[in-house]
Formats: structure tokens, C-alpha cells, sequence
């Protein structure tokens, strides 16, 4: 790999071994010329690290709900419990995010506008608790590496949010403070 250390991770969500150990890229007899090909990229990597226990989730009934949503085949007993994951659902129990552990949970959002407030409030917050300084860098755009010209820096200024992806202006850092990326 030219020299680069490569590190693959798959299966965020931990589902159970996959039903055909043949099709595996550590099987030893590919069934077919595509995994073959697999079978042949696996073994360019000098260490691999096979992790033998599903360790993500332990409750059977959200395994459960995993395997249905896997095969967009979810109950209505399934939706049912996801929705009551939603803050606004009146069946939530919502937990104080200011005692632990919630107070260091993670937010994991698709939305930018999401991302982007949640990133504000909370170094807001890290800065009164930690009493770090809050420093505030203003975004250096470039088109092909090279600095804006005051025509294209001017052309920005009139883009929507949905257009620039929505990336900030500007980003709030401190020391010691937890971001969030999408």
C-alpha cells in the first residue's frame, strides 16, 4: 500500500458473522472472481486483527430490532421502541444530559445545522467549566490551493448555506474540548 499503514474497520453496527464463511475475505477458497479479488487484497495486510465477540450490543431485544432494520423488515414493535428513543416522543424517558454518564454523551446527528449548534453550545459550556479560552478562527477559504480573490471571496458572501455545505464563517475552539464531525 505504497508504504501507508491502512486500517479497515467495518460492521459499526455489530451484526453477526455473515451466513456464508466461504464469502468472508479470510475464507480460504473464494467461491467466485470477486471475492477472490478480496481474498487477494486481504492478504497484502501484514497484521490483521479478527475481534471474534459481537461487543456493541448485549440486549437481545435491540439485536433483535438491528437484524429486522438490516433487512428493512422492522416491526411495529420495533419502531415503536426506536421512537421512544426521540426526546419529543412522550414515551421517552429523558435522561438529565447534566450528571453523568450523559453529560459526556456523544450527539450523532446527518444534519449540519444540528452538528454545527450542538459544536457552539458545547464549547460554550466547556469554556465555563473548564474556564479555557475560547478562540474563534475565521475560515480561510481557497479554490486549488491558492488564497481567494477579492472577486471570489465576494462570490461566497452570496452563496446559501445549502451551497457551502453549510461550513461555518468562522470555528469556535478550546482546549480540551470534544467536536463533533459529519
Amino acid at each position: 500500500f505504497g508504504g501507508m499503514d491502512v486500517l479497515i474497520i467495518a460492521d459499526f453496527h455489530q451484526f453477526p458473522p455473515i451466513g456464508n464463511i466461504n464469502k468472508a475475505l479470510y475464507g480460504s477458497q473464494p467461491p467466485n472472481q470477486k471475492c477472490e479479488l478480496g481474498r487477494h487484497l486481504f492478504e497484502q495486510f501484514q497484521t490483521v486483527i479478527r475481534l471474534r465477540q459481537q461487543a456493541r450490543v448485549t440486549d437481545h431485544a435491540w439485536n433483535d430490532i438491528l437484524l429486522h432494520a438490516r433487512d428493512g423488515e422492522c416491526t411495529a414493535q420495533d419502531l415503536q421502541m426506536i421512537r421512544s428513543l426521540v426526546i419529543t416522543d412522550k414515551t421517552c424517558n429523558v435522561p438529565d444530559f447534566n450528571v453523568p454518564p450523559w453529560n459526556n454523551a456523544v450527539l450523532i446527528t446527518p444534519r449540519n445545522s444540528v452538528r454545527t449548534r450542538w459544536n457552539t453550545l458545547s464549547v460554550i459550556k466547556h469554556c465555563k467549566y473548564s474556564r479555557n479560552l475560547l478562540y474563534i478562527a475565521p475560515a480561510e477559504d481557497s479554490a486549488k490551493d491558492l488564497p481567494l480573490s477579492m472577486k471570489q471571496r465576494l462570490a461566497t458572501t452570496k452563496l446559501s448555506l445549502d451551497q457551502t455545505q453549510h461550513l461555518p464563517a468562522e470555528v469556535q475552539l478550546s482546549i480540551g474540548m470534544k467536536v463533533m464531525i459529519t
